[in-house]
């Protein structure tokens, strides 16, 4: 996936960048838009062409692994509550007890999969700037 970002800075060949979020949603745009979109989000790309602070640029963003990543941060611990809800109605023996099991289960795993998959992940920088669509004038 392409998109446009502004360099924020540059360390050698990597680059800090701001990302509008409208593109992610685009569809929605369609129907007036929505307000979680609005703004811009920060990450890092590989910076070998030397686009400096200000420019305009195009990233290569791979999505593949994205797609990997949200699922596991998503899925797994829904997945592990509905199991712990099932087992808790079964085992325990009141309601209220399954549903404290359950919440507790989806917070725990969410925060085991985003402590040892989202944050390795996010340090495998696989953002790339592609080009320079707009050079800042440095000489004024």
């Amino acid at each position: 996936m392409k998109q446009r970002a502004i360099v924020i800075a540059s360390h050698g060949d990597i680059a800090d960048i701001s990302v509008r979020r409208e593109s992610i949603c685009s569809a929605c745009h369609k129907d007036g838009g929505c307000s979680t979109c609005e703004g811009s989000t920060e990450a890092r790309a590989v910076n070998k062409i030397g686009a400096k602070s200000g420019d305009v640029v195009e990233v290569e963003m791979k999505t593949g692994k994205l797609l990997l990543w949200a699922a596991l941060v998503f899925l797994c611990p829904m997945v592990a509550a509905i199991t712990a809800l099932l087992a808790g109605v079964y085992f325990l023996s009141s309601a209220w007890q399954a549903y404290i099991l359950s919440g507790a289960v989806f917070v725990f795993v969410f925060a085991l999969v985003w402590f040892f998959v989202e944050r390795p992940a996010a340090k495998n920088n696989e953002n790339v700037i592609t080009e320079i669509v707009f050079r800042q004038d440095y000489n004024q």
